[in-house]
């Protein structure tokens, strides 16, 4: 693995563990002052806004992807007609979502959801606010891809981690006052504008020759034909995130909304961290490609598999082997006795999940989106069927349970197909080179943490020495196993680097 992939990967990682941090630490904070079920209505808000999200045709992904050549070929009129047609897209489809979710927050919640008559009012308040956080957000995540189109991921981190923590801090901060939904959600507009001015600064002093301009007509056609089918991702990414939450509010309470939403964004959080490891690969695989610089591109991508792939089975056998234990102490009693066995479900399910990831960076780097597209829409069509089938049957684990099985189903076809048309390696030499490691240690513990999912949680003492006793183990093992004598010796230059030779030695 290159040392520029390495810092860019390690900086959108920190870009996304502080935030994630942050709302670990926070988030049993504003449950404990909202309410389960006032907590259940914010994460039904949140996921009616991240519905609307839907009218992001991804744009983001095909200017990425002309952005990154044009700049590694040094074509500066061309790099800002991309900017310019991602800016004024954007720009449109914040407008159109805001008009929709201002004007219709009354009609959506009383069609779809049986709100508490205590909080009706105050709910389409506070969802007409989040019409206008969906403008800003918008533009948002689209000036936040050009620093990362540039492979200046330190920069996209700075911000992503700056307010982040804010929006988390900010939220927990008003709960504590006593301000309730409609305060939250003027907050978290606020800062989300505030965001936008500083990025657009940003934006500017990395780009000094930037000239906003009308694009032309053939490169307009060919971002929205690339992000045309990565749209398809689009879809599917916003479905999974939010669609079985709305579910479970349509067909249960708020309560199970909370009850379910908190150990899914609990495994998300956790293993998105590690996807922003790899997401550095999506513009790398651009420049290479454009380059002729296959074999490169090989080897980076299993070096880099191995490594994410053992990063994440570490991950899931935390989460399984301590469900309880981590629900319990982090968001209280009743989230320990009901959400473990569907933490458990869903980290298993985000972990099959996460061997799609690279994959798809480098199908859709390599000018393939209609790849992932297609595989992500139907993923989230059959698991949209799965749990609400299976929430009528068995409540809300049945939501978990449909997640597993549509994870399983998808990949398993996903790795399949990308292996044999596009992605430069074959499937069975990245199982060999790959997945080995990750895979064993998944067989060894992971019948252990399903022996484990039903009993009591351990003590808090007993609790912390056996998650650091099995992440030291997992640690071990990937050192003396996974990296390799390069990836070691880059480990202790980084240590030496932060810490001194003698510590280090």
């Amino acid at each position: 693995m290159s040392r520029g992939l390495l810092r860019n990967s390690l900086s959108n990682f920190v870009g996304g563990l502080i935030p994630a941090l942050a709302t670990l630490v926070t988030v049993p904070v504003v449950i404990g002052h909202l309410g389960a079920v006032q907590y259940g209505i914010f994460v039904l808000l949140t996921s009616v806004v991240g519905y609307f999200s839907m009218l992001d045709i991804n744009v983001s992904a095909g200017s990425t992807k002309y952005l990154s050549e044009y700049h590694a070929r040094g074509e500066h009129q061309r790099a800002s007609e991309v900017v310019s047609c991602g800016a004024l897209i954007y720009l449109a489809i914040g407008l159109v979502g805001c008009i929709c979710l201002f004007f219709g927050a009354a009609w959506v919640l009383r069609r779809f959801f049986d709100l508490p008559g205590e909080f009706r009012a105050t709910t389409v308040t506070a969802l007409e606010i989040g019409g206008v956080a969906f403008l800003f957000g918008q533009l948002q995540a689209y000036l936040i891809s050009v620093p990362q189109a540039l492979l200046r991921y330190d920069i996209s981190a700075r911000y992503e981690s700056l307010f982040g923590v804010l929006v988390s801090v900010v939220t927990m901060g008003v709960a504590i006052a006593g301000g309730g939904l409609v305060a939250i959600m003027l907050a978290r507009t606020a800062l989300s504008l505030l965001n936008c001015v500083l990025l657009l600064a940003a934006v500017r002093s990395l780009m000094p020759l930037l000239s906003w301009r009308l694009p032309p007509r053939g490169m307009v056609s060919a971002i929205l034909s690339f992000s045309g089918f990565a749209y398809l991702s689009r879809i599917a990414a916003v479905t999974y995130q939010n669609a079985d939450k709305l579910i479970i509010g349509a067909l249960a309470d708020m309560r199970s909304v909370a009850l379910f939403s908190v150990p899914f964004m609990l495994a998300n959080r956790v293993f998105g961290m590690v996807y922003r490891l790899g997401h550095a690969l999506f513009p790398l695989t651009s420049a290479l490609a454009s380059q002729g610089r296959q074999d490169e591109l090989r080897a980076t991508y299993l070096v880099a598999t191995r490594y994410m792939v053992y990063l994440n089975a570490c991950l899931c056998v935390l989460l399984c082997l301590f469900a309880r234990e981590v629900l319990h102490y982090w968001a209280g009693h009743e989230f320990g006795v009901s959400s473990a066995r569907i933490l458990t479900l869903v980290a298993l399910a985000v972990f099959i999940d996460s061997l799609t990831n690279l994959p798809s960076l480098v199908n859709d780097g390599l000018g393939r989106p209609r790849n992932t597209g297609l595989f992500a829409v139907a993923r989230a069509a059959l698991a949209v069927v799965a749990v609400y089938a299976l929430v009528l049957a068995y409540g809300v684990e049945g939501a978990a349970v449909g997640q597993l099985a549509t994870s399983f189903l998808m990949a398993s076809g996903f790795l399949l197909y990308v292996h044999e048309r596009t992605v430069p390696v074959s499937l069975w030499a990245t199982v060999r080179e790959a997945y080995g490691p990750a895979f064993t240690v998944l067989a060894v513990f992971m019948p252990l943490a399903l022996g484990r999912v039903g009993g009591p949680p351990a003590g808090p003492v007993t609790s912390a020495a056996l998650i650091l006793g099995t992440g030291l183990v997992l640690l071990a093992v990937g050192w003396l196993w996974v990296l390799n004598e390069h990836g070691r010796r880059l480990v202790l230059a980084r240590l030496r680097a932060v810490y001194g030779q003698a510590v280090v030695e």
